[in-house]
């Protein structure tokens, strides 16, 4: 799949390939839904961005076991997402303000998105075994180690802006 998207002067030019990809939705007034599940055995995402046809930067996304699953419920305004599988993040040029390499994620509690605020209230992770992540309302606790750091929904914000190579891991 090859995409071109033009936002004002900057031409973005995504290249997806996959591999085993199986996207599954289902819409039922039986229970929370849509759902939306994507499994990915093997799959990457390779997108560079242009400014008066120089390049700007670049950024690969691969993914190996991957599973997501989106719950929406319309009713409150919510959606719950649960990710468990391995994702890697290669950015050209490297930026020390981005956060790259492979992850391994495990949801331990599914994230509750808030959609009208467009931010996580709730939910865990665990990453490469040594990180684990807690959304509480508009704070993000991320423990490291044993050595926990806490995140304002502020300072969240001011990380997403300065790395704008990097799509947003929440759920939006």
């Amino acid at each position: 799949i090859e995409n071109k998207n033009w936002v004002g002067t900057s031409l973005t030019d995504e290249q997806i390939t996959m591999d085993d990809f199986l996207y599954i939705y289902t819409e039922s007034y039986e229970e929370i839904l849509p759902n939306e599940t994507f499994n990915i055995n093997n799959s990457s995402i390779q997108e560079s961005t242009y400014e008066n046809n120089s390049f700007i930067n670049s950024k690969k996304t691969m993914f190996k076991n991957f599973h997501l699953l989106n719950r929406l419920d319309d009713s409150n305004g919510y959606n719950y997402v649960t990710i468990d599988g391995i994702y890697t993040v290669e950015l050209t040029p490297q930026d020390s303000a981005c956060f790259v390499g492979t992850f391994s994620i495990d949801t331990i509690e599914e994230l509750t998105n808030d959609l009208l605020w467009e931010q996580i209230i709730d939910g865990k992770l665990k990453i490469n075994e040594n990180t684990t992540v807690i959304y509480d309302l508009d704070i993000m606790s991320v423990t490291v180690n044993g050595q926990t750091a806490t995140f304002s929904e502020a300072e969240i914000a001011y990380f997403e802006a300065s790395c704008p190579q990097l799509i947003s891991i929440s759920a939006k």
